[in-house]
């Protein structure tokens, strides 16, 4: 579990549509994300720092949990400290953080509107908050699907995305289910104690197949489930 060496502090950036296919492809396991809303008004700015350390704390746990030797998880929580800027003067535009951590190094992305706190260790990232995020700052809103082309099922759209065949996937922004997939066989397998949500499993797995990720309110849903699919 070598990490690459940082050269400098990691850049804090807005994010781009580009950032969502390219942190799909997470070197597996473990993959680290933290969300957090940065209040840009004194004096709740000055605990911008202090909670974000805390959220640290949290992955440093989590990692251990995940199988990192004790020894090396103070060098993956130094990466995620590494940010070239100080989180105590945020800018009005700068309303929350998104940080993601693998083998390779570390990502960060200013967002413009709050997140849902969140940590998250597990074999992949979890994208759907950022894939909100994008869709928030687009002008063009996408067409509704052909309710025709739809297919809905947790087991059907999973089989779908092994095959790399899903095209459009709908998931609601507030739902979770606990699980993690079977890199060989695309199934839900027990999480146990660890972190693993499948629906954010299968978005990464979309995206990495290239299909379009579309984080919805139930009103927005094609279907009234938790999660729909368009084919290819």
């Amino acid at each position: 579990m070598t990490l690459v060496r940082a050269s400098s502090p990691t850049e804090l950036r807005e994010p781009a549509l580009e950032d969502l296919a390219a942190l799909a492809g997470c070197e597996p396991h473990p993959c680290v994300t933290i969300y957090l809303p940065m209040p840009a008004a004194f004096p709740e700015r000055m605990q911008n720092a202090l909670r974000y350390g805390q959220a640290v704390a949290h992955a440093a746990d989590r990692l251990e949990a995940e199988g990192v030797p004790a020894a090396d998880v103070p060098a993956w929580a130094d990466r995620l400290t590494e940010l070239d800027h100080d989180l105590r003067d945020a800018p009005e535009s700068f309303r929350g953080l998104a940080v993601f951590l693998d083998r390779r190094g570390v990502r960060a992305y200013r967002l413009r509107v709050p997140p849902r706190e969140r940590v998250y260790v597990a074999d992949g990232f979890a994208l759907r908050e950022l894939a909100r995020q994008l869709a928030l700052l687009q002008t063009d809103k996408p067409a509704p699907p052909d309710s025709a082309a739809v297919i809905v099922g947790l087991d059907r759209i999973l089989e779908a995305a092994r095959r790399g065949r899903v095209r459009v996937l709908w998931v609601l922004a507030s739902a979770s289910v606990r699980g993690r997939l079977d890199p060989e066989t695309g199934r839900v397998v027990s999480a146990e104690d660890r972190d693993g949500d499948v629906l954010d499993a299968l978005a990464a797995r979309v995206l990495a197949g290239r299909g379009e990720l579309r984080v919805v309110s139930s009103l927005e849903m094609p279907a009234p489930v938790t999660a729909a699919a368009e084919l290819l």
